[in-house]
């Protein structure tokens, strides 16, 4: 018993759910692309473009659930959203302006994806106590 694997439920509440989902993409879909930005290193575009095609259809997905005509509540929760909203935009943008340019970091353009790429972690973290202070089940 004092080795058992903590069971992770799904999260009753629907922003919880919304950053339980998310969580879960950037664990897993976006897991060797992030790495791969943070390091420097060549992606393989053709690759890369799927995975970022599945992305973007389950962002807009979790968009669309949490919208504020799908899910209607409090004036703390709704700060919430836009945060979580605002979270996935910056996602997408940066996704966007790495598949424009091939993943191809020589380019000066992309000089800036890491620091991108550290401004969402850090976004997400200041959404943990978000999601704390609105008494969520899921940071």
């Amino acid at each position: 018993m004092i080795f058992k694997r903590k069971k992770v439920e799904r999260p009753k509440n629907r922003l919880g759910l919304a950053l339980f989902k998310y969580d879960s993409i950037w664990n897993t879909d976006l897991h060797k692309i992030m790495e791969s930005i943070r390091l420097k290193k060549s992606i393989n575009s053709a690759r890369a473009d799927v995975i970022i095609d599945d992305v973007f259809y389950k962002l807009d997905a979790i968009a669309e659930d949490i919208s504020r005509e799908n899910f209607k509540t409090d004036y703390r929760s709704d700060k919430t959203r836009d945060t979580i909203l605002e979270v996935f935009g910056d996602l997408k943008a940066l996704l966007t302006l790495l598949r424009s340019n091939s993943f191809d970091f020589t380019n000066p353009v992309l000089d800036t994806s890491g620091i991108k790429l550290s401004l969402i972690v850090e976004a997400r973290q200041s959404l943990k106590k978000k999601m704390k202070d609105i008494e969520s089940d899921y940071q």
